[in-house]
């Protein structure tokens, strides 16, 4: 319907009197009124981020408005050459509230000043779910410190091929799981929530899945 939540968490999620699962509050909620295909489209409230490293002075022209580019290309043929660090290092330090909603669950294309109804969510349940499996924030680091933020781990999960990636959900999931749902989950159930979890945190908006997580191991 053109909606991004973009505040997916723990106290904004509830269940009914039928045990029904409801999202609330959307006081952070961005609505695209002709939002159409599956592709991210820029959002006012994120311009600010957008323009902290697109609109870099030290990037030409051209390049500032290449859009999206994966951060794996980013990183080597923007970052590299020109000595600029985008998601982690001085200079590149990001103000938490320009961000719209939960910031650990906030996903790549938030930095592009973009999001995806749907999809962007599609993302943010994937950290609630990581939080309800590890008892961890996010899968990744991200540095909090007084009023900047740092995505440290995106310059290394990012830049990794598929396989890669999955190999690093399937093993931190694996190691960081919660002893209460060890006993409850088979390695099988295990293997295939790390694979939803590895494609609903894809960089790219309009690869993640539509479907939600396989829960029926946990949910029991």
């Amino acid at each position: 319907h053109g909606i991004v939540h973009a505040d997916i968490n723990a106290e904004n999620c509830c269940l009914d009197d039928e045990g029904r699962a409801k999202l609330i509050d959307f006081g952070n909620a961005v609505i695209f009124e002709k939002h159409q295909g599956r592709r991210a489209q820029p959002c006012d409230r994120l311009a600010t981020l957008r323009t902290k490293y697109i609109h870099n002075p030290r990037f030409p022209s051209w390049e500032r408005h290449t859009f999206p580019m994966s951060i794996a290309k980013l990183i080597s043929e923007v970052e590299r050459p020109r000595n600029v660090e985008v998601y982690c290092g001085p200079g590149t330090l990001y103000d938490p509230e320009l961000f719209t909603g939960n910031l650990a669950a906030a996903p790549p294309e938030t930095l592009r000043g973009a999001l995806l109804p749907g999809a962007s969510d599609v993302y943010g349940v994937a950290v609630l779910l990581w939080w309800m499996l590890t008892g961890e924030e996010s899968p990744f680091e991200i540095d909090i410190s007084g009023e900047r933020a740092e995505f440290v781990g995106w310059a290394f999960y990012y830049r990794q091929s598929s396989e890669e990636q999955l190999a690093f959900i399937r093993s931190n999931l694996e190691r960081n799981l919660l002893s209460s749902l060890a006993a409850q989950l088979s390695k099988e159930e295990l293997r295939s929530l790390a694979s939803w979890l590895c494609s609903a945190l894809a960089e790219a908006p309009e690869r993640r899945p539509r479907a939600g997580p396989p829960l029926q191991g946990a949910a029991s």
